[in-house]
C-alpha cells in the first residue's frame, strides 16, 4: 500500500511540474504574440516625396532623426553639398 501512495505522490509532484513547465510556455507564447504578432501601425502620414520630407524636418527632432539616422542641421549640410556638387557637374559637363 505504502508503494502504491508513493507512487501516486510522485506521479502527483510530475503532474505538478508539468502544469508550472506548461505555464512558463504559455507566458512566453503570450509575450511573443504581443511583440511580434500584434503590430499597429504608428506612421499613417499621407504624404509624399517632398512634402513629406519638410514635414519631418518641421516636426520633432525626434522623428527626423529615426527617419534620416541624422539631426536636422546635419541633414541640410548634407543637402547644401549634394546641391553644390550637382552645380558643379552641371558646369562641366556644359564645358566639354
Amino acid at each position: 500500500m505504502n508503494d502504491f501512495l508513493e507512487q501516486l505522490e510522485s506521479n502527483t509532484n510530475e503532474d505538478d511540474e508539468l502544469m508550472e513547465q506548461a505555464s512558463y510556455v504559455v507566458v512566453f507564447i503570450g509575450e511573443y504574440a504581443i511583440k511580434h504578432l500584434c503590430k499597429e501601425i504608428c506612421r499613417t502620414n499621407k504624404q509624399i516625396g517632398h512634402a513629406w520630407v519638410q514635414e519631418v524636418l518641421q516636426g520633432h527632432p525626434i522623428h527626423c532623426y529615426e527617419m534620416f539616422c541624422m539631426e536636422k542641421h546635419i541633414f541640410y549640410m548634407l543637402c547644401s553639398k549634394l546641391v553644390d556638387h550637382v552645380k558643379g557637374n552641371k558646369n562641366l559637363q556644359e564645358r566639354f
